[in-house]
């Protein structure tokens, strides 16, 4: 990912409406753009998948 930064776009659309439903007066839909820390998180996340998938991997096969 920190490759290519620019490739990447973390956003959400939130519909009250559609988790709700509908209650009469029409809710704003709201829009998050997520800043730096998303990428950072998920590098940090994949980090640690990579760690604990080469611990099982050496439990398994190499004791």
């Amino acid at each position: 990912m920190s490759e290519y930064r620019d490739a990447f776009c973390f956003n959400v659309r939130l519909d009250p409406d559609e988790i709700l439903g509908t209650r009469g007066t029409p809710l704003p839909v709201i829009e998050i753009d997520y800043t730096d820390e998303s990428p950072r998180a998920m590098g940090r996340g994949e980090a640690l998948v990579r760690r604990d998938l080469r611990r099982e991997i050496e439990r398994r096969y190499v004791e």
